[in-house]
């Protein structure tokens, strides 16, 4: 081990860093169980429990091993946004014992295709706005899954447009307007 660092370490600092006995999943279930009812996610006014979401985790990491067999060791890109979409497969990637390969959302097709391949990934799960810059490395890589996550799932019901498509109306290009039509 290469300690040339240790003379400029701080005095009131460890020089040793112990390993958890726990993993990180391992502490969202203990949390479950000790506070099942409490708010974990708050997102835009809706709140969802430690129980929703360590649910959701478990059926998402059940997905990806028995669905896209996905298995230990194994690398999952994660492109998204902040949302309650992203901290679900985050824990689900490391509860199907797989490697979290967080991707910043604003990289563009050609730097996710450096990461795929660099990281032999199989498997991604992407926000729906980022699909567009993944699609096309599917069957051109090693990417063979993309699991695309709408926000809008996990908004508040007072938050939701219901009932309504929106049709663009003009006669030009350049004039277009939008209108809210009512569904029957």
């Amino acid at each position: 081990m290469n300690t040339v660092h240790i003379k400029f370490w701080p005095k009131r600092l460890t020089k040793t860093l112990t390993t958890p006995k726990t993993t990180l999943y391992d502490n969202l279930v203990v949390t479950a169980r000790r506070y099942p009812d409490k708010t974990a996610v708050y997102y835009y006014g809706a709140q969802y429990s430690y129980q929703e979401i360590l649910q959701q985790v478990n059926n998402l990491a059940g997905y990806l091993q028995q669905k896209l067999d996905v298995q230990p060791g194994d690398r999952v890109i994660l492109y998204m946004q902040n949302s309650p979409q992203y901290l679900i497969a985050f824990y689900a990637i490391l509860r199907a014992r797989a490697i979290v390969v967080p991707i910043n959302p604003m990289n563009t097709t050609n730097e996710l295709s450096y990461y795929i391949k660099d990281c032999e990934v199989k498997t991604a799960i992407v926000g729906q706005e980022l699909f567009p810059q993944i699609e096309p490395l599917q069957g051109s890589t090693s990417l063979e899954h993309i699991i695309v996550a709408t926000y809008s799932d996990y908004l508040p019901e007072e938050l939701k447009i219901d009932n309504l498509s929106s049709e663009l109306t003009a006669p030009r290009k350049e004039n277009l307007k939008g209108a809210c039509l009512k569904s029957p």
